[in-house]
């Protein structure tokens, strides 16, 4: 019976600390497993550990290995505790004096007591821990319950009837009391393995408990993870969503600009009646265009977007609000600005800032613009009315080309002398047909459907009003080309 105990002493110890792998593995993570079942399976393990030495060492590890179990199962009650609410320092104080005093009475018992006294005291000592784990669990089922609670709570009276099996089959049996543990009879040793199998359920159901908790929580984990998976794609259609309006307002604010840099003033004639009408209609298009552009970004201010979306466009409409007040203004300066109230006038500045006007659109429309103006020309004049000349050249030049298929491109250069400064540009579309180049600068004379032929003739009164011209160069053989020539500072002095 001697090499049987020792065996299942070793074997049953072998297997707490292969259940122990996993607990002690799991201190690299940040787990729900706490030292108190860590301590558990130590003390458990210690405890089959000394039964299994006492043959071969002293018996007094008999003692060492009872209270290793006790304390296992004092653990194991602040486990099932801790699982619920926090441990007080009382109830730990309490349960490290209960061990000693244990460690001494069953060391009393060992000397003077017999193997049936021995028996009761460990068995009953266990029982009570026992209990307080079944209150413990059954407590902890009523807020959290789990399959696994409740099998710990199963196993917990298995062990409590195991525990009573054996003290009756030992106080009533035929063992001697003289005896100790490795010399029990073959039904006690039956008692005692159940006993142990009972002990090993729990831990097992234990560690259940953690993978169950574990697989919440990974559930959970997962479940948060596919929400924020489903909003991340809404947000991402709402943002593709937000982008196709973007595209959207794009267009409409360039050619709402088009349109605006395109007004031009009235004229002192027999017609101003008419294209003042038509200016007016043209700016309250813009304006109910700025107002609809207000009323989409207050449309989806309350969405996910992006705030350098929303700002740009915002200045988009400041940016035209005063676009038309500066068109108001050069309307009315456009005949009565005399030449002594110009200023000196970079070209190669006029020519940017309306190149900026244009330059997204000529993007979105594969138009390559090519501008290569001295930055060193300076001619006298008004930068706003020059500009607009510049932006309605640029304007017609687009327009002629988007329907071109090929290469398209628009060309800014310009050449000077003592006298004059010259200012081309060209694109590559079509061109203008010979019987339209003689017309072309006449009021209301136009070649577009929805054109109103004062483009290109108010750009001409302009250039005259600074004692220059604009005309259409009849040599060039692909597309159309028009010069813009200005006299020079030093010329205008010297007359």
């Amino acid at each position: 019976m001697l090499d049987i105990n020792v065996i299942s002493f070793l074997g049953f110890a072998l297997l707490i600390l292969g259940l122990s792998i996993s607990a002690f593995l799991d201190l690299k993570v940040n787990s729900q497993m706490t030292n108190y079942w860590r301590g558990s399976l130590i003390f458990i393990a210690a405890g089959y550990s000394f039964f299994a030495a006492t043959p071969f060492v002293d018996k007094f590890f008999l003692t060492l290995a009872n209270t290793s179990i006790f304390a296992a199962a004092l653990t194991l009650g602040f486990l099932f505790r801790r699982w619920r609410t926090k441990i007080s320092t009382q109830l730990k104080f309490i349960s490290i004096s209960l061990l000693f005093i244990f460690f001494f009475l069953f060391e009393y018992t060992r000397i003077h007591g017999t193997f049936q006294q021995r028996v009761v005291l460990i068995m009953s000592v266990l029982s009570v821990c026992v209990i307080w784990h079944i209150y413990e669990l059954i407590r902890l089922q009523k807020n959290e319950p789990s399959f696994f609670g409740k099998l710990l709570v199963v196993f917990s009276f298995l062990s409590l009837i195991c525990y009573w099996i054996r003290v009756f089959f030992v106080t009533r049996g035929s063992d001697p009391s003289h005896i100790d543990i490795f010399s029990e009879n073959v039904i006690s040793f039956g008692t005692r393995w159940g006993v142990m199998a009972a002990d090993v359920l729990t831990f097992i159901a234990i560690n259940g408990y953690y993978m169950e908790k574990s697989w919440a929580s990974e559930k959970s984990a997962l479940n948060v993870q596919l929400i924020d998976s489903q909003r991340i794609n809404k947000l991402n259609e709402e943002l593709k969503n937000a982008d196709e309006l973007n595209n959207q307002l794009s267009l409409v604010l360039l050619e709402k600009n088009r349109i605006l840099t395109s007004l031009a003033s009235s004229v002192k004639s027999s017609r101003s009646g008419i294209m003042a009408s038509s200016f007016v209609h043209e700016i309250n298009q813009s304006l109910t265009a700025i107002r609809l552009n207000a009323e989409f970004l207050l449309a989806v201010v309350d969405k996910p977007s992006d705030e350098r979306f929303l700002k740009s466009n915002l200045n988009y409409l400041i940016k035209d609000v005063d676009k038309i007040s500066q068109i108001i203004k050069n309307v009315k300066r456009v005949f009565h600005n005399n030449f002594s109230d110009f200023k000196d006038v970079n070209i190669a500045s006029v020519v940017q800032t309306s190149v900026d006007l244009v330059k997204d659109e000529c993007e979105i429309k594969n138009i390559d613009l090519i501008v290569n103006v001295d930055t060193e020309l300076i001619i006298r004049g008004d930068q706003g009315q020059l500009e607009m000349v510049v932006l309605n050249l640029l304007n017609n030049a687009m327009a002629a080309l988007e329907h071109q298929s090929g290469k398209r491109y628009i060309k800014i250069t310009s050449t000077h002398n003592v006298d004059k400064v010259l200012l081309h540009i060209e694109d590559s579309g079509m061109g203008i047909p010979i019987e339209s180049a003689e017309t072309i600068f006449e009021l209301f004379r136009t070649t577009k459907n929805d054109g109103m032929g004062v483009g290109l003739w108010l750009s001409r009164a302009v250039m005259d009003n600074h004692r220059g011209s604009l005309s259409l160069d009849m040599d060039c053989t692909k597309g159309a080309k028009f010069i813009m020539q200005f006299a020079t500072t030093e010329s205008l002095i010297s007359t």
